[in-house]
This record gives structure tokens, sequence and C-alpha cells, in this order.
């Protein structure tokens, strides 16, 4: 007995969250500008993106005992899901150095406005107002919920 993979030629990883995909079978809009990564983000990206475009393969779709899937097609996924986690420990990197960035610039402000104002500057204050603000901003700008922003501001 031998065991028979079917998957649709349409059906992707990328199909499975709802991207459309182009010619090149990546999604759409995705691989523009990334010559701005940083070599192995991009590599990391690059695998991802293959990954992304094979075809999807669910355990209900297999029979049989000899398996006609070659072990590399599950050591590529593994390497993929390796890929994403670092890519998104970059990127949530990334997000949180600009938090800190973003509550530096509103507390400098705060500070400048106090000493504008005749005001002694006090930092604490600037920090705490400089925090509330950056934390209302970012749930605004992106709908992450409070709580999870507020644990980034901290």
């Amino acid at each position: 007995m031998t065991t028979t993979v079917t998957a649709p030629a349409t059906s992707t990883a990328a199909d499975a969250v709802g991207h459309d995909t182009g010619p090149d079978g990546l999604p759409v809009g995705l691989v523009e500008g990334l010559g701005v990564l940083p070599g192995p983000v991009l590599d990391a990206l690059t695998l991802v993106l293959a990954e992304a475009t094979r075809p999807v393969l669910h355990p209900d779709q297999l029979t049989g005992s000899t398996p006609a899937i070659p072990l590399s097609r599950g050591r590529d996924a593994v390497a993929a899901i390796v890929a994403v986690e670092h890519l998104t420990s970059y990127l949530h990197t990334i997000a949180l150095d600009a938090h800190a960035t973003t509550i530096t610039v509103i507390a400098t402000h705060e500070l400048a406005a106090d000493r504008a104002d005749g005001h002694t500057p006090r930092l604490t204050a600037a920090r705490g107002t400089a925090r509330t603000l950056t934390s209302d901003e970012i749930t605004t700008a992106t709908g992450l919920p409070t709580g999870h922003v507020h644990a980034r501001t901290r």
C-alpha cells in the first residue's frame, strides 16, 4: 500500500491566511521593499515565503503506510516555523524600541512645555504622561488591546 497525498495546487499557507498571491506564488505586496532588511532577516523571510507557497498538507489527506512525502518537507516546515519565530522576535524588538522612543520624545516635549510655562520640569510626571499618551496612541493606531500595550510600556 502507498501513501497518497492530494492537495489542491492552489491551496497554500498563504491562501490559508487569506493572502492573494502573484504569478510567483508569493503574497502580493509582501516582497516590496525587502532590501532594507538585514541579511539574516531577509534569509529567514525568504525561507518562510518559500514554505508558505507550497501546497498545504493535512493529516486527513494521508492514506496507506508508505510515505510519499520526503522527510525533507517536514524539515523545511520546521525550519520555516523557526524562521517565523526569529522574525517575530526581531519585529517585536523593533516595536519595543519604537515604543520607548515615542515615550522619550513625548516626555522631552512635556518637559519643554513645563519650562516654557515657567514651571519646574518634573521628569517623573513627564514620563507618566508620556507613557499614557504613547499607550493611547499605539492602542488607537494598532487596535492592540490596552492591557497588551500597557505591558509593553512597563
